[in-house]
């Protein structure tokens, strides 16, 4: 489903959300989220299920009621096993959603045809910077706090990375949202096979960075080799 297909909310919605705050919903990690998207679910409990040596990810998304909600903030508490201990070789990172207008559409040649203009959910703001292991400061646009206006929506992206050294089971893991309305808590059940995803791709790739200034970064590359792909150049 693209953010086109989503319908926008009733204004009776909206006021039944007023009652008791922002809606929190959330989505898998194959479903675009619009900034007027209405609440599909209100469930607080995503579960995940993973391999060894994989990430899975899915989205905790935020629609203000009336009167919009402010200094909407996410903190990610980590994972811990059936006894209660914090597992190390389970980590997980928060991005904050950012919505690019496109006002001309790239030609497609064949299928899938292009949505066409209109607004998407693109780039992906870090919570932490992973060079420093702080937020990052000089950052045009940031990740959070933010002020989200009455009747918008802000999709967030959480990513969990299971090391090839995690034992199988079940962990269990949450997403704090706060806000000038309260807070939520964003239960996340995960289940860990037992079986270990190569660390070499299976699949030939070609992903190539355009920019000069950052073809070289070895950060830049390194990201892309995270997701299991191929940047070229590469030199990390």
């Amino acid at each position: 489903r693209d953010l086109h297909s989503f319908p926008t909310r009733r204004s009776s919605d909206l006021y039944a959300a007023a009652k008791s705050g922002p809606v929190l919903w959330t989505l898998g990690d194959l479903v675009r989220v619009g900034p007027t998207s209405a609440p599909s679910n209100h469930s607080h409990v995503f579960r995940l299920f993973a391999a060894r040596n994989e990430a899975v990810s899915f989205q905790i998304v935020v629609t203000a009621p009336m009167g919009g909600v402010k200094n909407v903030r996410l903190n990610a508490a980590p994972f811990r096993n059936a006894a209660g201990k914090v597992v190390s070789t389970i980590a997980s990172a928060l991005y904050r959603e950012h919505f690019s207008n496109v006002t001309k559409a790239s030609p497609v040649y064949g299928y899938p045809k292009s949505l066409g203009p209109g607004i998407y959910p693109d780039g992906l703001i870090p919570f932490i910077d992973d060079a420093t292991g702080k937020p990052p400061k000089t950052a045009r646009l940031r990740a959070q706090p933010i002020d989200l206006p009455a009747g918008m929506t802000q999709p967030y992206w959480f990513d969990v990375t299971v090391s090839a050294g995690t034992r199988s089971g079940d962990y269990s893991g949450a997403v704090i949202v706060t806000g000038d309305r309260g807070s939520v808590t964003i239960r996340v059940p995960l289940h860990v096979w037992r079986f270990t995803m190569p660390h070499a791709p299976s699949v030939d790739s070609n992903f190539q960075i355009w920019e000069p200034e950052q073809q070289n970064n070895a950060a830049t590359q390194a990201e892309v080799l995270r997701n299991r792909l191929q940047p070229v150049p590469v030199n990390v």
